[in-house]
């Protein structure tokens, strides 16, 4: 009984495919090495070493172009060894993670890394002062929406409570910017400088006396202190 041309075809694959396939799969496997590789650095990470976490980091950033790269999902492992050195409160991890996060290369399986958490140290970088942080994190507001926005106010005026001047300071400067659902309000933003001036922070001292010339005038003119700046 013959063969109709379907069921040749469908043979052909069936012989061809492994062929073709093979030297794909153990050119995949060999690159996959990488991963047993480096298990000193890994545990050293694990165990809270900043600088081996920085070193993974920077060793999987550099593998993650390119289709190995992306079948492999490099940029992931980097990014998770380098959100381990960032929770130790390595400023230059915190930098690589989200740069690797944000602009990182493509890679074949989501994130473990959640956004959330990415956001959450970008806004503890700021309240800390660093301002490659800060930076990060106004980026974030304006790619991911306003969920970062409320997020990090509410994380500032928690630290700022705390006794956190740095983390005032970014509270006014999302008031000013009317974030996160802030309306620059002169009555809440006062206190906020006059704790970042007790601080030191920046211009905060000057810029808590321009709010009050301010107050001063749309209190003549409105008779109330309760006005909003434009």
């Amino acid at each position: 009984m013959g063969y109709g041309a379907s069921d040749r075809l469908y043979r052909k694959i069936l012989f061809l495919g492994p062929i073709i396939l093979f030297p794909f799969a153990l050119m995949v496997f060999a690159f996959s090495g990488c991963n047993i590789r480096k298990r000193p650095e890994k545990r050293a990470c694990r165990a809270g070493d900043v600088k081996a976490c920085l070193e993974l980091g920077k060793f999987y950033e550099a593998k993650a172009p390119g289709i190995i790269g992306f079948l492999m999902s490099y940029n992931e492992d980097a990014i998770e060894y380098l959100h381990v050195g960032c929770k130790a409160h390595s400023v230059e991890a915190c930098e690589r993670m989200y740069t690797a996060s944000e602009h990182g290369a493509d890679q074949a399986k989501n994130a473990s890394v959640e956004l959330t958490e990415i956001a959450d140290n970008m806004t503890w970088g700021c309240a800390a002062g660093h301002d490659t942080l800060c930076d990060d994190l106004w980026e974030m507001m304006n790619t991911h929406g306003d969920w970062v926005a409320q997020r990090s106010a509410t994380s500032f005026e928690k630290a700022c409570n705390e006794g956190n001047a740095q983390a005032c300071f970014e509270l006014v400067v999302m008031h000013q910017q009317k974030l996160g659902g802030l309306k620059n309000i002169v009555e809440e933003v006062i206190p906020l400088l006059d704790k970042a001036c007790a601080g030191n922070i920046n211009d905060s001292c000057k810029t808590a006396q321009a709010y009050r010339v301010r107050k001063a005038l749309l209190d003549a003119q409105a008779g109330s202190g309760s006005a909003g700046i434009p």
